[in-house]
């Protein structure tokens, strides 16, 4: 339970624009999970932690997390196995390993299509905009963004949407 409150909290932190903030939340909430032996919710807590390291630069530790959840995560548990891939999707993209880094986040994004888990699906079109502007292919990005931020709105996360609006700011719609 401590840790589910603890994720919510740091998902808060996340949309605050805080990431330091999400991860004095994350990382006990981790910790305790994997204490526990709880691999199903660490699995889904660890991909999103991974996600707040990225945002922080920190691409190594993010890495290892998605390795950590890809060993974990069941192979139907569609957040984790989304998360994984597209956080590592964004680290391969970081190092000019664009093809790899494309096929994931095309990978993560049909995980999400099976659900209907809007802010996952969202986060997964987020994420493969940001591969393709790092390709220098920033029309597909831009195309990307605008479908993320279509799925934030329809959920009613307007924190979320907002965030890529801004962040999308420079990139031609």
């Amino acid at each position: 339970l401590a840790a589910g409150v603890a994720q919510d909290a740091a998902e808060i932190e996340m949309l605050g624009g805080d990431p330091a903030a999400a991860e004095r939340e994350f990382r006990p909430a981790c910790a305790a999970l994997e204490r526990m032996g709880s691999w199903a919710h660490l699995s889904t807590v660890a991909g999103r932690f991974a996600d707040c390291l990225l945002t922080m630069g920190r691409n190594e530790e993010a890495l290892e997390l998605t390795e950590l959840v890809e060993r974990v995560a069941a192979h139907e548990d569609a957040s984790p196995q989304t998360d994984w891939r597209r956080v590592r999707a964004k680290v391969l993209a970081r190092r000019g390993e664009f093809e790899e880094a494309e096929r994931l986040a095309r990978e993560a994004i049909s995980r999400a299509a099976s659900t209907d888990y809007l802010d996952l699906r969202a986060r997964a079109a987020a994420d493969l905009a940001e591969v393709l502007r790092l390709a220098g292919r920033p029309d597909e990005s831009a195309a990307a963004v605008q479908e993320a931020i279509r799925l934030h709105e329809e959920k009613g996360n307007v924190a979320a949407a907002g965030q890529l609006a801004g962040t999308s700011a420079t990139v031609p719609r």
